[in-house]
């Protein structure tokens, strides 16, 4: 079977397992463009050197939170029944710039109020979308 592309227009409604609610909160995840997601991992790693001394032992972070947060701000399209103590939030977008690009992504204000370990889970279903062997992200 021949490798198929990426259908970066393809979107996915889920749910997290755990929202047993009777109207539960639909996440929209749409697959991300293999530049924007290498950009992205690609930040996953940084390595520091400490200038005054070059002889010590090379620094290495892993910003996984980061990468997970850029992955949801790319891959998030929209949701619904996602509330706050005054209501529901509103999805909103706002461009960025990646390279010499800009895109629309869902805006930091909004991804900054979901929940850490739902931020993760997303980021982990944006990632599935994304790989050769999902069918969602193909064409």
């Amino acid at each position: 079977m021949a490798i198929r592309a990426l259908n970066l227009s393809n979107t996915k409604d889920i749910k997290h397992p755990d929202d047993l609610d009777g109207a539960p909160t639909l996440w929209t995840i749409g697959v991300l463009d293999s530049r924007v997601a290498g950009m992205i991992m690609d930040k996953a790693t940084k390595l520091s050197v400490d200038p005054n001394d070059p002889e010590a032992d090379t620094g290495v972070d892993v910003a996984q939170n980061e990468v997970n947060f850029l992955l949801v701000q790319f891959g998030l399209k929209s949701f619904s029944n996602f509330v706050d103590d005054e209501g529901d939030v509103a999805p909103r977008s706002e461009q960025k710039v990646l390279g010499s690009k800009r895109y629309d992504v869902m805006h930091s204000d909004v991804v900054s109020r979901i929940p850490g370990d739902i931020i993760q889970w997303l980021a982990g279903k944006i990632n599935e979308m994304n790989s050769s062997k999902s069918e969602e992200g193909k064409s």
